[in-house]
């Protein structure tokens, strides 16, 4: 069984090889900028599988830019998801 997550475009090709060779897929849209709907992704994933054995922490970003066009925006959304929301799904 896998869980996945994804913000805005169901991985559906992922879901079709998962069930092509047996396996289960349970998706999970959430936005992982929004710590409120970061808090609920393991419960989820717990209650559809059972148990959680392996977390693959993956997201993250990278905006494109000269050092000078990085906002502050910028590096709190990029901070956000890169450390912190790793931190606590972890957790």
């Amino acid at each position: 069984s896998i869980v996945g997550v994804y913000h805005s475009h169901q991985p559906d090709e992922l879901e079709n090889r998962i069930r092509k060779i047996g396996g289960q897929f349970y998706g999970i849209q959430a936005d992982l900028t929004d710590m409120s709907q970061v808090s609920g992704i393991i419960p989820r994933a717990v209650e559809h599988c059972g148990r959680l054995d392996i977390l693959v922490n993956d997201a993250g970003i990278c905006p494109r830019g000269t050092i000078f066009d990085f906002s502050q925006e910028d590096w709190d959304r990029t901070a956000q998801l890169n450390q912190k929301v790793v931190y606590f799904l972890s957790q």
